[in-house]
């Protein structure tokens, strides 16, 4: 495949006007007298990493020892993606369990109660050792033990409607809207980013 043939040039061009690319890192060796300097790096719409070493055709895709530059350099860039990765999941886990929390705060009925501790147990089965996670368990799963006393006590008529154990507490709206605003907001930073 010679740099300037019919193949390589659609190629390029496809890849260029591609715009959700996963990140590029480009090796060239100084001692290559196979592929062309002009043929090692791909036309890209973003600024290219090139890695220099002094190794041949062959070489540059077998270390020769863990000192290797090459492979110092994709550890390097291995390690800054796992990292982003789970800055990524963090966000994620917080994004869920503020919409969880969000959930539970507006939630009216057992039901809805019932759905949120499943959700909430699937994600503590995938992070153990979350506190958040713990503390929003044990109030969903309050919440779902104080609906049924009210309905039991409901339907043997123990209570009269008129209690005021069985009146609603007010809704905090400051919170409902703060939490709501919160959501727009990471929805809006997670949009932006992809």
């Amino acid at each position: 495949m010679t740099p300037l043939s019919d193949n390589i040039r659609t190629i390029n061009d496809e890849w260029i006007r591609n715009e959700n690319l996963p990140k590029r890192i480009y090796a060239q060796g100084f001692s290559d007298n196979i592929v062309p300097k002009e043929s090692s790096i791909s036309y890209d719409r973003d600024k290219q990493d090139v890695i220099y070493s002094n190794d041949d055709h062959f070489s540059i895709i077998l270390p020769s020892d863990s000192e290797d530059i090459i492979l110092k350099a994709l550890i390097i860039e291995l390690n800054k993606f796992l990292n982003q990765q789970k800055k990524e999941l963090v966000l994620s886990l917080e994004y869920q369990l503020r919409d969880i929390r969000m959930r539970h705060i507006l939630s009216n009925n057992v039901e809805e109660l019932k759905e949120l501790r499943f959700e909430i147990m699937k994600l503590k089965k995938q992070n153990p050792e979350n506190y958040n996670i713990q503390k929003l368990t044990k109030e969903i799963q309050k919440s779902i033990e104080n609906h049924g006393i009210v309905y039991h006590k409901l339907n043997n008529k123990h209570i009269s409607t008129n209690n005021s154990q069985l009146k609603a507490k007010p809704i905090k709206w400051f919170w409902i809207i703060f939490l709501i605003l919160v959501i727009i907001l990471m929805i809006t930073f997670l949009i932006k980013r992809f």
